[in-house]
């Protein structure tokens, strides 16, 4: 009785150290783990891209359970093919695969996967072509990720801009009170698309997309927005209008520049775009924004931007939000 309680410690460890994927300790160092501390070995880790229980996407720098590392050395673990009829047992993990890769209860192959196996042997060139190809997708996944980031800031400063253009700044001569039923009603979509967001997809994976961010950004504006109009009452006398009106042409380029600041944040901490190779993409879309802002402050071109930003708002509704915008989109890639 009394040897038996260190076996079943040992198992009950072993099975709380167990890879969900492959339902086995993992073998060797190192061992992964999401955001959330679900574990993952190294063997099963490459092929996912999200956690196989709480489905958070793994970043691009994986972290290590450096404890459950430590703990597996000090374990027995036996070969996987225990249920063919091995009853070996390994502490140290540079054994255990060794004999695990030589073991005699080690199941025949499938006569395809064998043919499969001595074709890829044989052929060193399909090997490299092969590797060539995964660079090549690997080179075409980050490039959407730097499109699909151009393309969320470009998006959602005309959006922004428009919004402004249209709703917020006045002319000089407006006595009729703003309602604000517009605000209104874009807070309550805003607040209504974040909870069905959340509600379907939870809260962690809420954070692996970029949507909800600039969605609370551009509700953010509009809870601005709407203070600044109640403060001032700008209808209420020429005065006032003039000073409201002052205050939006110096929020127009302030929103230009947070907006490009904001952006980058938030793919950085999504895409992880901080790294090296992105360096020059998050440069362009900085430089964008400040000079941007800088040609409606230092040369007093802010009509003319405004114009920029209403005609692209359009051509924006035209190639990519309105029914006919995928022929849009795929003339707009020529």
């Amino acid at each position: 009785m009394t040897s038996a309680c260190p076996t079943m410690e040992v198992d009950t460890v072993l099975t709380l150290l167990e890879c969900p994927v492959c339902l086995l300790p993992p073998r060797v160092p190192p061992i992964y783990q999401c955001r959330t501390g679900h574990l993952i070995c190294s063997e099963c880790q490459p092929s996912l891209l999200r956690c196989p229980i709480c489905d958070i996407k793994y970043r691009s720098c994986l972290t290590r359970d450096f404890f459950a590392e430590k703990l597996l050395e000090h374990l027995d673990r036996r070969c996987r093919y225990q249920h063919f009829g091995c009853d070996t047992s390994y502490r140290d993990s540079r054994e255990l695969v060794e004999h695990e890769a030589a073991c005699e209860h080690k199941p025949a192959q499938p006569v395809a996967k064998r043919k499969k196996i001595r074709e890829d042997v044989g052929d060193d060139n399909q090997e490299e072509e092969e590797s060539d190809e995964d660079e090549e997708e690997d080179e075409e996944e980050e490039i959407e990720i730097e499109d699909v980031f151009l393309s969320n800031f470009a998006f959602i400063l005309v959006l922004l801009r428009a919004y402004v253009l249209e709703f917020v700044d006045y002319d000089a001569d407006r006595v009729i009170p703003d309602n604000l039923n517009f605000e209104y009603l874009l807070v309550f979509l805003l607040c209504a698309w974040l909870y069905h967001s959340w509600q379907e997809n939870g809260f962690h994976l809420m954070l692996d997309e970029t949507s909800p961010f600039m969605a609370a950004w551009f509700m953010s504006l509009v809870l601005l927005v709407m203070m600044l109009k109640v403060s001032f009452s700008p209808w209420t006398s020429p005065d006032l209008m003039a000073a409201y009106l002052v205050l939006v042409a110096q929020l127009k380029p302030a929103l230009t520049l947070l907006t490009g600041v904001f952006s980058c944040s938030v793919h950085c901490f999504v895409h992880d775009l901080w790294r090296e190779e992105n360096v020059f993409v998050l440069s362009c879309v900085l430089a964008i924004s400040l000079a941007l802002s800088s040609i409606e402050i230092f040369w007093s071109l802010q009509v003319q931007m405004d114009q920029l930003f209403y005609n692209l708002f359009w051509l924006q509704s035209f190639f990519i939000v309105l029914p006919f915008g995928l022929a849009g989109r795929n003339f707009m890639e020529f």
